[in-house]
């Protein structure tokens, strides 16, 4: 009963997306942000983690109109996000009418020294559409997501992530895959910016200690890999604005535990500075910091073992 139930629900997801991609773009940016206002209101748990989010954040530096116009503006740009995924197809016929990427040099020059790339990610913009134009660069692009629950649109969100040559990697077991990856030169998309219990560091993200994936940082000290941050701008015409920016230095302090830390740290510094620009393009529905959740970065036995893998 619960696959016929999954499947029910994939057609009808097909359904949307066909009648989506009949809509002109423009018309279709406002109507999603229509629906995201809609879920500012039907959804009130996340809209209340939302407002608290912004609150604990810009801590006192923003008015209480300030705080409303940003959180709606999340669930706007929520709406948008999911009108721009259903749009991939399209997006991914005319990459260059959708997207102008900058700063692609920083991933050849890395990969020239064959010992792979990782790219640091947020749920900042279109994080989905990031992934999609890297891999449609032709850079050998592999991104790190968690599977639906709905095996059947699963599938299909593979396949559309697939269409430019983008592979998924489950997160589950994605440390060994990881390591798999970047030895063979490959490029590794992480999201960091949500919390993660396993593999992780508490790290300040605005201000406030916030578990985060400590395996970009495992992999930049222990292995040699080129860590480069990327983010994708929403403009106010097309084509968005995508940037691969300079690779970060490693930090090496002569101890291990602080340089997973003191690394893991100017990642999130990184994601912090352009929430601060344009705060509506991050995602403040999820709860972001959780205090008295334990945490470990612990992932030193698969790295070492990685000449097995």
């Amino acid at each position: 009963m619960k696959l016929f139930i999954y499947y029910l629900q994939y057609l009808f997801f097909r359904l949307v997306c066909v009648v989506v991609r009949l809509i002109p773009f423009s018309v279709g940016l406002l109507a999603a942000r229509a629906v995201g206002r809609f879920l500012y209101y039907a959804l009130g748990d996340y809209r209340k983690v939302a407002f608290q989010n912004v609150r604990a954040a810009f801590n006192g530096e923003k008015q209480d109109s300030e705080i409303k116009q940003i959180v709606q503006g999340s669930f706007d740009r929520l709406g948008v996000f999911g009108f721009e995924f259903m749009w991939i197809p399209k997006m991914a016929q005319r990459l260059d009418h959708y997207i102008r990427v900058e700063g692609t040099e920083h991933v050849r020059r890395a990969l020239k020294r064959g010992q792979g790339v990782v790219l640091i990610v947020s749920h900042f913009g279109n994080w989905e559409w990031m992934a999609v134009a890297t891999a449609a660069e032709g850079l050998p692009m592999h991104a790190v997501a968690r599977p639906l629950r709905n095996p059947f649109i699963y599938g299909y969100v593979k396949r559309l992530r697939g269409l430019r040559g983008l592979k998924s990697v489950s997160k589950r077991g994605a440390v060994r895959e990881a390591i798999k990856l970047v030895r063979r030169n490959q490029v590794v998309a992480i999201l960091i910016d949500q919390h993660e219990r396993h593999g992780s560091v508490r790290v300040p993200f605005f201000g406030h200690d916030a578990s985060t994936p400590s395996l970009p940082a495992i992999l930049a000290i222990r292995r040699n890999v080129t860590v480069i941050p990327l983010f994708l701008y929403r403009e106010k015409r097309l084509p968005y604005r995508m940037v691969f920016y300079e690779p970060f230095q490693v930090i090496e302090t002569g101890n291990y535990e602080r340089d997973i830390f003191e690394n893991t740290k100017q990642y999130v510094q990184a994601i912090e500075r352009e929430v601060k620009r344009r705060p509506v393009e991050w995602l403040w529905m999820h709860r972001r910091w959780r205090d008295g959740e334990p945490c470990t970065h612990d992932l030193t036995t698969a790295v070492r073992g990685e000449e097995k893998v």
